[in-house]
């Protein structure tokens, strides 16, 4: 078969080979060591992690804005429809008052005839009460000053004194030197 000469060359071409393959794989052993090719992978590996983990958290706070969003969003449709439901009162309520100014000249109106019509009825119940009064007999009448008279008739009220006959003669009494119930009763002013 072969010879020892082609032995020797067969074994030589192999073990070059074998010593071409364990250089190879020392070279790329020493490469990937000074060069860091596999701690790249690793490194890699750990950066996509990391930025996976970033990429989820940014999709909750996503998430949670979006919730926010929504929220706020119900707020301002709620705020305007209530917005709105208040404008419309008041327009309502400006057409109310503008109704009501309306009748004011009116009742302004009723208001002074009523209250000239209590001023003649107090001017004629007055008038009443002093006419009433004349002739009245009273055993006796004191000022608030202190004033006494006996076997009092009155002759005559006016706005301003009552006029009066007594035991002594005749006396006129400025309503001022009477009581309240004087005053009350001939409605005098205070």
């Amino acid at each position: 078969m072969l010879g020892s000469d082609n032995e020797a060359g067969v074994f030589g071409i192999l073990f070059g080979i074998v010593m071409l393959v364990l250089f190879t794989v020392a070279m790329g052993v020493m490469a990937d060591k000074r060069m860091g090719f596999s701690s790249r992978k690793t490194d890699l590996i750990q950066d996509i992690a990391y930025q996976a983990e970033q990429i989820a958290d940014l999709e909750d706070r996503k998430e949670l804005l979006e919730q926010r969003y929504t929220d706020r969003r119900k707020q301002v449709e709620s705020f305007d429809s209530t917005q709105a439901r208040l404008l419309k009162e008041v327009q309502l309520n400006q057409e109310i008052i503008a109704e009501k100014r309306t009748v004011i000249p009116g009742l302004m109106a009723g208001i002074s005839k009523l209250e000239s019509e209590i001023a003649q009825y107090r001017k004629k119940y007055q008038l009443a009460v002093w006419n009433q009064a004349i002739g009245e007999a009273m055993p006796r009448l004191e000022t608030i000053g202190g004033k006494k008279y006996a076997d009092v008739v009155i002759k005559k009220v006016t706005a301003y004194h009552l006029e009066i006959t007594h035991k002594d003669g005749m006396s006129r009494i400025p309503r001022a030197q009477l009581g309240p119930s004087w005053r009350e009763r001939f409605q005098w002013p205070k």
